[in-house]
């Protein structure tokens, strides 16, 4: 059996329990994250009981971006805003 080594804490905005719950469904890598998107993940976990909020979705995509959760464009985080809504 081959174990998985995360490197999800590595990346910009993500903890090592930010890490455990995106490893709990498989998430390994950054590429992980940018094969669902931010707000597929949000999703997924919050249905699954996990408290996961809006700075979740921000922190995810500023992980892509290797920005900081807050220093995201504005038209991102809309875009981001509108996807949540819109699914």
């Amino acid at each position: 059996m081959t174990l998985r080594k995360s490197k999800l804490s590595d990346l910009k905005n993500i903890g090592k329990k930010t890490e455990k719950w995106l490893n709990d469904f498989d998430i390994y890598t950054k590429g992980d994250i940018e094969k669902y998107g931010p707000v597929t993940l949000y999703k997924i976990l919050k249905a699954n009981g996990y408290k996961v909020n809006l700075i979740f979705v921000y922190a995810l995509q500023g992980a892509l971006m290797d920005s900081h959760w807050n220093k995201l464009p504005t038209e991102v985080k809309e875009k981001l805003n509108r996807e949540i809504n819109d699914q």
